[in-house]
């Protein structure tokens, strides 16, 4: 049951995603086609600025929309008229939390390779040449002795991230599950417990 529920949630979630990718990659390969007839004229230099700011406004959203879509489907799924068949199903509310928290995850490093992908596109041709270059350099730069360590440090920056990630989604969760225990204002509840909970760990 809990292979056919992973199998329904990621439905659900391929319903919207590929959508908002889609529409990144052609927006960021729009833009980078724009850039071969470069001109001084201001009608070029409206609808240059005009498709950049739709792809910052793309990459936003590919960016957040993992964030919003996991928090809404999460509450309506288990805390809503919905919910009543939700846990008529044999899982255990356990399952439930990782069955949403695992794939809001997947989608989220899903989101963070669209976006890179689509500034792979947007900076095509001697741009990219020249960013890879720079990079180049600096790895060979670095002294032989230090190579490994700087791996490592990578290694275990995109476990970190990974985590960070997983943290983050679990703990929006929790913080829904937190405030349905008030009777009135519940997704205020929800809110303020995020909030409380970020101010106790800043101090």
């Amino acid at each position: 049951m809990v292979k056919k529920l992973y199998k329904h949630e990621f439905l659900a979630w391929l319903r919207i995603m590929p959508v908002i990718y889609g529409i990144l990659l052609v927006i960021a390969a729009a833009c980078r086609l724009l850039q071969c007839f470069e001109s001084d004229a201001i009608y070029y230099n409206i609808i240059s600025g005009s498709s950049i700011f739709m792809y910052v406004v793309g990459l936003i959203v590919c960016i957040g929309a993992p964030t919003v879509f996991g928090i809404t489907r999460f509450y309506k799924n288990l805390f809503t008229g919905e919910g009543y068949l939700t846990f008529t199903l044999p899982v255990t509310p356990t399952a439930h939390l990782w069955v949403k928290s695992l794939t809001a995850l997947c989608f989220s490093l899903a989101s963070i390779v669209a976006a890179i992908l689509s500034f792979v596109i947007l900076t095509a041709g001697d741009v990219l040449v020249e960013l890879c270059k720079a990079i180049s350099f600096l790895f060979e730069n670095i002294p032989d002795a230090y190579i490994g360590h700087v791996i490592g440090y990578i290694i275990e920056f995109v476990i970190l991230f990974i985590v960070a990630l997983y943290y983050a989604n679990m703990l929006y969760n929790g913080c829904i599950c937190v405030g349905q225990i008030s009777k009135k204002n519940r997704i205020i509840s929800a809110v303020a417990v995020y909030f409380g909970y970020y101010m106790l760990t800043q101090i």
